[in-house]
């Protein structure tokens, strides 16, 4: 192997030990990215039809990951005709309002002339009379991805990374670390994470996060602190939220985001916790989409990566592997190469960069990198030979037998088009394991 080659060799091994951190993240698959669901006062077209352009508003949202998107120049057009890309929708009475009612109900004054006294809002939750109904509106996705492409607005993929978040509160001079199980502050954190398409989760606290977690450190905001407790979690991002309950002026919080490449940090103040929850998720899901969505116009130059991937061995394989890298929002077409005992080779063209293409491998499951060196020995690449591949009821079937699968139409394909069992891009090739459990749980 010549120098070159091996500073080429060497410049990837470093670029992935970058993109694959030691830590192998477990992302998680968001459903309902093109869904919205909007307070109506009436079933009447013209609640209906403002109720279909809040909804597509936050579909946008979810789906670019910044709402900076939507000034967008000639994004009113799409916003002004929203039925256009209304799928269904359907309508429902709100719970909200019919707790209200009965609070109201429970305001009026007894049989005997004596008023109720209103009770103390330890949660400051707000009087605000809700709507009577809710509308659920879900969009076409392709409608409303290929026109956001028209404007070359940046797409986020449904494959998100996962959210821990460490919340320490203090009210009237006592501090603790929220879990799972306290609603209070659960509840609101996770409707504004659901409306960003945000994965979150709080620990359970138990005894082991009690145990790891220093409160005083929490409360300082400090990384190390919640380190060792995090792992448990194996979490993309951990975020540590510090928040005062400053009496009538609402709440406080500052924040600080790691999110392994770098450190984030925030603060809200007087203000509910609705609003604290948007500002600390608006700020989370603008850095993240920034990272993972794609633009997928089609002015720049494509790019190409070639790949080899071991751990190939069935048609199964075969057919899992194919669909997840079909299914990576940077990949624009994936084109079998070659096959070799086992392994087989990609050349993938990009709709997004090199780095989202890591970045998204990285997200856990499917792809785990492989560093060895690209050739037999001689300097050239080991000729393909048959793979056998063992479709379910048929067993062992060998590629030039009938019937013949997808992936035998593409291997002969590829050997009529005069091809080599070679790639033509140079001698650096991108080395990866096929992991089907991992890719089984997105």
């Amino acid at each position: 192997m010549n120098n070159s080659v091996l500073i080429s060799l060497l410049t990837a091994i470093v670029s992935l030990s970058i993109a694959f951190n030691s830590d192998r993240a477990y992302a998680a698959s968001v459903a309902g990215l093109h869904s919205a669901s909007v307070e109506v006062a009436s079933q009447q077209n013209d609640d209906r039809s403002a109720a279909f352009t809040i909804a597509l508003n936050q579909v946008l949202i979810k789906v670019s990951g910044d709402e900076a998107n939507l000034l967008t120049p000639g994004l009113n057009a799409m916003l002004n005709s929203p039925e256009v890309y209304v799928q269904t929708y359907s309508y429902r009475d709100n719970p909200d309002y019919l707790a209200y009612l009965q609070f109201r109900l429970s305001q009026q004054p007894k049989t005997q002339g004596v008023e109720k006294p209103a009770p103390q809002s330890a949660e400051k939750q707000t009087l605000e009379q809700p709507l009577p109904y809710i509308l659920d509106v879900s969009f076409s996705a392709e409608s409303v991805e290929n026109k956001m492409n028209s404007f070359g607005l940046p797409i986020w993929g449904t494959v998100r990374p996962s959210i821990l978040l460490w919340v320490v509160s203090e009210q009237s001079g006592e501090r603790k670390i929220t879990s799972s199980s306290d609603s209070s502050v659960t509840d609101v954190a996770e409707i504004v994470a659901q409306q960003r398409g945000l994965p979150i989760y709080f620990p359970v606290v138990d005894l082991a996060d009690i145990s790891a977690v220093d409160i005083d450190e929490l409360w300082g905001l400090y990384p190390e602190s919640v380190e060792n407790a995090s792992r448990r979690y194996a979490p993309d991002v951990v975020v540590m939220v510090r928040l005062v309950d400053i009496g009538d002026d609402g709440w406080s919080g500052d924040w600080l985001v790691h999110t392994k490449q770098e450190l984030l940090s925030g603060s809200k103040s007087g203000i509910d916790l609705l609003g604290l929850w948007q500002g600390l998720f608006a700020q989370v899901s603008s850095n993240l989409a920034s990272r993972y969505a794609v633009r997928k116009s089609g002015e720049s130059l494509k790019d190409y990566i070639d790949i080899s991937v071991s751990n190939v061995s069935t048609f199964k394989d075969y057919a899992r592997l194919k669909k997840y890298l079909e299914a990576l929002p940077p990949v624009s077409t994936s084109m079998l190469s070659w096959v070799n005992r086992g392994e087989v080779g990609y050349r993938i063209e990009l709709a997004g960069t090199r780095d989202q293409f890591y970045e998204h491998i990285a997200l856990g499951g499917g792809l785990v990198p492989q560093l060895r060196d690209i050739t037999n020995g001689s300097g050239t690449f080991i000729e393909s030979d048959t793979l056998s591949l063992e479709q379910e009821g048929d067993g062992n079937t060998q590629v030039d037998r009938a019937p013949e699968s997808e992936f035998e139409a593409e291997l002969r394909l590829f050997s009529q088009n005069g091809q080599d069992n070679t790639l033509d891009s140079g001698p650096l090739v991108e080395y990866f394991s096929w992991d089907s459990v991992g890719a089984a749980s997105l």
